[in-house]
This record gives structure tokens, sequence and C-alpha cells, in this order.
């Protein structure tokens, strides 16, 4: 392993460790259900799912006098708490559809995992999203073997709705469902967190990144990954650390798979339920 990766290795995102299953958002202890136009499977609910006797546990709650949420043009997404596990909003969560470059990200945990011994080859992976270092990746890693490997790891994670057949997102082959994409943002966020510090590089050596919000230097993004083929059309996973609760950071993962193809669309989208939520809701 390089030097360099070895600092990246050692300095990785700062977690908090502390899984639950817990409410969505809460408005005056009932049980509502928003449904954005055009959409009828997508929509936001207000349930209150407290453990019997726990009447301390924080939640997410709507502000009383916010508008409709944005109306997000995608075939898939899911907006989540990495943390609680609250999903705060979601279209077709569990339907698998390509994800493209979003393949990266399971590249890399899976040639970490496997030591992979040329570990300069992940700047150009994640930052650059190159095809051709996820083919040379692979290759150092047994090739096919590697593609394997990669679908193993998913399955140890309890994912069943993601299949990989090459290393790179070029093959429609390569899905995954939103769900299972918030399963491994989960793991990336508090197991694997040097892989946000290389997402959130703008430039290594002669290595730059094309993310958007990393160019523009997001104020409240902290990693992720995008994506595009024509069958995939844009693919995003994107974590933002959003302060929701009196300055405290909530880390908030936005799932997008088939947004429209134009290259910032994707941003944009993930972009809108951002800005709603900052405006619109807390955690108490």
């Amino acid at each position: 392993m390089s030097d360099r990766f070895k600092v990246i290795l050692a300095s990785g995102l700062a977690v908090i460790v502390g899984w639950s299953t817990t409410a969505l958002f809460v408005k005056g202890g009932r049980e509502l259900a928003i449904h954005i136009p055009e959409y009828s499977t997508a929509t936001l609910v207000y349930e209150a799912r407290a453990s019997a006797g726990d009447y301390s546990q924080r939640t997410y709650y709507l502000r009383a006098d916010a508008p409709s949420p944005p109306e997000l043009k995608a075939r898939s997404y899911i907006v989540a708490d990495l943390l609680t596990g609250d999903v705060l909003i979601q279209k077709n969560p569990d339907k698998p559809y390509p994800i493209a470059s979003v393949s990266k990200l399971i590249t890399a945990l899976t040639a970490i995992d496997m030591y992979l011994s040329d570990t300069d080859l992940l700047y150009p992976l994640l930052l650059e999203s190159s095809n051709s270092a996820a083919d040379e990746i692979a290759k150092q890693l047994g090739g096919r073997q590697f593609v394997d490997a990669m679908n193993g790891y998913v399955k140890s994670l309890g994912i069943t709705h993601t299949y990989f057949a090459d290393p790179s997102g070029i093959s429609p082959r390569n899905t995954s469902s939103a769900s299972d994409l918030l399963l491994i943002a989960k793991h990336i966020y508090k197991e694997k967190p040097e892989i946000l510090e290389l997402t959130l590089l703008t430039e290594k050596r002669d290595w730059r990144t094309n993310n958007l919000f990393v160019q523009e230097r997001h104020p409240n993004y902290i990693g992720g990954k995008s994506g595009f083929t024509p069958e995939a059309k844009g693919t995003l996973l994107a974590i933002f650390a959003l302060p929701l609760s009196d300055g405290e950071l909530r880390p908030v993962v936005v799932i997008l798979l088939g947004t429209d193809s134009e290259r910032g669309v994707k941003y944009e989208v993930a972009q809108s339920i951002i800005d709603y939520i900052l405006e619109n809701v807390y955690f108490k």
C-alpha cells in the first residue's frame, strides 16, 4: 500500500456509531402521506415508531408551515439519515436499476478488501471515474475473480438486489436498488470512511474530480459517487452533513437512479431536496 494512501486511511472521517430503526417525519402525532405530483408511488410518510416505553427517542419533524416537497424526477430514489436509519423520502426503493459508475464505490471497497498493491489506481477510479482504472484494478486482482468478489462483498452486507457484471459500471447489468445502495452508504460511512475522503479530493497529481459538488466546494457535501450511461441515465450517491438540530450535523444520503441525462441534472435534483430539508425539517 502506498504511503500516500496510508495517510488517507489514517485520516478517515470521524463517524458516530449508533444504528437504530426509528421514525420518519412526524407531524402532530398523526400518520400522513403527501404524494409528489406525477409519481403516485413517491410519498413522504410521517409516522412515529418509538420503541415501547421509550418516549425520549429523537426523530425528524416537518415544520407546520412547510410547503409540499419538491418534485424529484428520477426512476428511483431514497433520502435517509445514515445514523438512525430514518427514510425521509423514497420512490421505488426496492426495484433494481442500472447504476453506472456508482459501481466504482464497490470496486474500491473490494480492492481494499483484497489488498490492492497499486492503491494509486483508486485516485483516477474515484476522482475521474476512470473505466480503465477500474479494469486495471480488476486485472491486478484476478479479472473475473474480482467481479465475483464484488458480488460476494455486497452479499456479505445482506444486500439482495445488487449485481455486478464489470468493475466500471459500463454494463447495464450492473444493477442495484436505492434501498441496497442505502445499505452500502451506511457501510461506507460507518466502516470505510477513507472512501469518502478520497471522493472529496479536488485533484491528485494529474487526476481531477468530475464531481460538481466537489468542484463547487459544496459546504455540506462529505462524499459520494455519481455516474452516467445511456441505459442508467444519471445516477448519484451523495452524503451531506446537515445542521438540522441546533447546529448538530446529521449525515443524510441522497440516492438517485435514472435522472435526466444532462450532466448537471442529478446534482440539481439532489440539491432541491437538500434545500427543502434544510428549510423545513428539524431533528429533536
